[in-house]
């Protein structure tokens, strides 16, 4: 079966990697639900009747509506997870430009150094918090990243509304999340995704997972040509292990049979 335009719930983009488990994605919502659970197509179209025109007595229009947020989502699990909406952008900007960028580039506020051939944390500093509530939020500190070759870099280290994980990074890669918060028109960006939602053709590289706890199923496309496939076949059945953040409603993958 081939999926329809009005029956995807969102699409996301990957935006970048701040480990093996964390990413930046940017999210748009295409469908929600009213009370009553059913689905309802960010689309919508109306028709009217009207005068405005000579010789036309009904009128259309295209209605949209339009969520879209960046998030920080660890795939490992869905509680370790924090969204950036347009209301939230400017607090976060003035934020980081205010506490975080100091640290770094500010010669009064500095504080790393080196002591001894060796970079260190020597200066003094407070966590800084940029919470929703005390389940949503980002608690960022600095630290000395060490790369694989055994060099060092200023770095931060920024905890993901869970005080027992945290992701450690250099400052490049932080500023590139600072980037796409205080650059990029998120609207447009937006715009930009429904419109490919909207273009076939549908169900490339599809995958179907089967719940919270991980484990997936790739689905083969047997017709290549136009991409529909007729008969879609599994495989490989442990080929994607990741939590699933958006999806709430998925069930738990049922246990093997020995």
């Amino acid at each position: 079966m081939v999926n329809n335009f009005s029956e995807y719930d969102r699409i996301s983009d990957t935006l970048m990697f701040f480990n093996d488990f964390t990413i930046l994605e940017f999210v748009v919502i295409m469908s929600t639900k009213d009370k009553n659970g059913n689905r309802i197509s960010f689309h919508s179209e109306c028709d009217y009747n009207t005068n405005k025109y000579s010789g036309v007595d009904v009128g259309h229009s295209i209605k949209r509506r339009m969520t879209f947020y960046y998030a920080i989502n660890d795939r490992r699990a869905f509680n370790r997870s924090f969204i950036i909406r347009p209301e939230d952008a400017m607090t976060f900007i003035m934020l980081i430009e205010s506490q975080i960028l100091p640290w770094y580039f500010d010669s009064k506020r500095k504080i790393f150094s080196f002591v001894e051939g060796q970079l260190k944390v020597t200066g003094q500093y407070q966590d800084i918090y940029f919470a929703k509530n005390e389940y949503s939020y980002l608690k960022l500190q600095p630290c000395v990243y060490s790369f694989d070759n055994g060099t060092y870099k200023e770095g931060i280290r920024m905890y993901v509304s869970n005080e027992e994980v945290y992701v450690d990074m250099e400052i490049d890669r932080f500023l590139g999340l600072f980037y796409f918060v205080s650059r990029v028109d998120m609207y447009s960006v937006a715009s930009n995704m429904v419109t490919y939602a909207k273009m076939p053709p549908y169900n490339v590289n599809l995958f179907s997972y089967n719940g919270l706890t991980g484990g997936g199923q790739r689905l083969q496309l047997t017709n290549p040509d136009n991409f529909l496939p007729e008969d879609p076949t599994v495989v490989n059945e442990e080929d994607v292990k990741m939590n699933n953040f958006f999806n709430r409603t998925a069930t738990k993958k049922s246990p093997k049979k020995k």
